[in-house]
């Protein structure tokens, strides 16, 4: 499999936008002390009831990331399998080069 890790520009987040985040939330994670937290802690998933969607495209997608993050003085660090992009995450405008 090939696959790259890169920095890019800010102008292919409408790439990422045509990939819908919308995800039903039907059980989250509660954190438990294990032996009053010596013993380290254990993640016990718990249902919500009623389940309830969570909707990340809602506010426009991608494309506001650069007023959300302050991406727009930085970058992205992408993740491409083969040509097909796969994640991004912003970078700080510190550590963007260039």
């Amino acid at each position: 499999m090939d696959f790259r890790i890169r920095e890019e520009s800010i102008d292919v987040l409408p790439e990422y936008g045509r990939v819908p985040i919308v995800l039903e939330v039907k059980s989250r994670f509660r954190v438990e002390p294990v032996a009053n937290g010596l013993g380290g802690i254990q993640l016990v998933e718990e249902p919500v009831d009623p389940p309830y969607i969570k909707d990340y495209d809602h506010s426009g997608g991608p494309e506001r990331w650069t007023w959300k993050s302050g991406t727009s003085r930085g970058g992205l660090s992408s993740l491409r399998i083969g040509s097909e992009s796969a994640s991004a995450e912003p970078l700080s405008p510190f550590m963007a080069r260039g």
